[in-house]
């Protein structure tokens, strides 16, 4: 093969190969544009592609630690869930219901409450251990047993989900049945700290909190849920890149421009006397002797004595240009937006700063926040408090009893004086129709507080019948 031959060969080859590489990087109508990038290797949207973030429990942790927009991102929707506080409702047994809360609250309870579901956004999930005098920890906690003591540990740091005691059995094989509430979630827990660790806790000892996510990944991530940084760290991360940039700017706002005619031929004749030998290696280039005397002329004043310039040369100049930012504020304003629209909280909450942009319109977006919260209240609160609650009564658990939480709205006491007026005249109006004054009385004042529920005895149909058709309605 000659010379000739070898490089049509290898040029063969070469275009093969390219052919090859193409295809590997082409877009999907096929169509990849020479001139301008378009579906090759400079096509800039080649570069960026949609994939699935795993956050672990640590990096979560360090995360959490270090950015005060994913400290806030994490514990403001818990700060407005706990702060109206609950309370627990047992008919006609208010000593009981006392003792219960007054049991609550010397466990502190509400702070294990608050920091479990804090836990629980940041690592996927979290315990509240109940520790009892029981010494079996692999056992199911017996009922009426009194819980001396309540710790809180965070998922995939401090306890995880374990197989069953049995040896032989995997984690799968010791999930529970389809049948089973509890289907999909470990049948015990290893609580593992610094110094000590327990294994093989079984799962009636826990309060259990977990993120949203199907059973597989339970399964896979020691028996909870993903990290709310999953979705979060990126739009974080951008935000704080830009916050970054702004601090560069701010630092690097006005720069100093120092204009000295003549400086290139004077450091070009420089370099060439150093290379003839016409001055000593060892002698100080112009630029450097020229900065150097500016700085020793510098008054206290700031002041800055420059070469006016004479015989038609030109004179030395100083000023400052200020480094254009137009257009960073957008920038700043829409990766604000987009945590809020992630976390699903308004920028009002999260930054203290309002916008026209998603979750920031007034009312609308306080009622997108509430709803928010009162989903996680559903979901996890209310269900942990009443499992809380129950455990506390025992044996002696009435028939009937709830858990709430008190309504987050605080009225001013002129709220609370319109309020009762306005439902003394709907009752005026009530005993105008016949209603029984003395019910109407025993409705609002007979109970621990004033209430606007109406109780009344049953109304003979021709009091009803009677009454004066020009009567109001109510």
């Amino acid at each position: 093969m000659n010379k000739t031959q070898k490089m049509d060969a290898s040029n063969a080859r070469s275009a093969v190969e390219a052919t090859q590489a193409a295809s590997k990087i082409a877009r999907m109508d096929g169509w990849i544009s020479a001139q301008s990038g378009s579906g090759g290797t400079h096509d800039k949207s080649n570069s960026y592609s949609l994939k699935t973030l795993y956050v672990s429990p640590s990096f979560a942790w360090s995360f959490y630690s270090t950015s005060g927009v994913a400290k806030k991102c994490v514990e403001r929707p818990i700060v407005e869930l706990m702060r109206p506080g609950w309370s627990l409702q047992i008919p006609g047994n208010k000593k009981l219901s006392t003792s219960i809360v007054s049991q609550s609250q010397d466990l502190h309870f509400d702070t294990h409450l608050s920091n479990a579901l804090i836990y629980s956004r940041i690592c996927g999930g979290a315990v509240i251990y109940l520790h009892t005098s029981d010494p079996d920890l692999s056992k199911p906690m017996s009922t009426g047993a009194k819980i001396i003591r309540l710790h809180t540990f965070s998922a995939g740091r401090e306890v995880f989900g374990a197989p069953s005691i049995t040896s032989d059995k995997t984690m799968a094989e010791a999930i529970n049945s389809l049948s089973s509430e509890s289907f999909g979630l470990p049948p015990y827990y290893s609580i593992r700290l610094p110094y000590v660790q327990f294994e093989n806790v079984h799962h009636s000892r826990f309060i259990r909190f977990t993120q949203p996510s199907s059973v597989s990944d339970i399964i896979s991530n020691y028996g909870f849920g993903p990290s709310l940084y999953e979705t979060l760290y990126e739009p974080i991360q951008d935000y704080e890149v830009l916050c970054k940039t702004a601090r560069q700017l701010g630092e690097d706002y006005a720069q100093a421009v120092f204009t000295m005619p003549g400086l290139d031929a004077a450091i070009t004749k420089f370099a060439a006397a150093i290379t003839n030998g016409t001055i000593p290696a060892a002698s100080v280039d112009p630029l450097t002797s020229r900065l150097k005397e500016l700085d020793r002329r510098r008054h206290t004043s700031r002041a800055i004595v420059l070469d006016g310039g004479e015989n038609g040369e030109p004179a030395e100049t100083f000023e400052r240009k200020p480094t254009p930012v137009t257009g960073f504020g957008d920038l700043y304003t829409a990766a604000k937006e987009r945590i809020s629209l992630v976390a699903e909280i308004p920028q009002s909450q999260l930054f203290g700063t309002g916008s026209s942009g998603a979750l920031n319109n007034g009312q609308e977006n306080t009622d997108s926040f509430r709803a928010s919260v009162l989903g996680i209240q559903t979901r996890q609160a209310l269900p942990a408090i009443e499992r809380f609650v129950g455990l506390l009564m025992g044996k002696t658990q009435p028939k009937s009893w709830t858990v709430s939480f008190n309504s987050p709205h605080i009225p001013s006491q002129k709220e609370v004086a319109e309020t009762h007026k306005t439902q003394a005249d709907a009752d005026m109006l009530y005993i105008q129709m016949g209603l029984n004054p003395k019910d109407v009385l025993k409705s609002r004042f007979g109970g621990e507080a004033y209430s606007l529920d109406t109780m009344i005895t049953e109304v003979p149909k021709e009091d009803i019948l009677s009454v004066d058709p020009q009567t109001p309605a109510i």
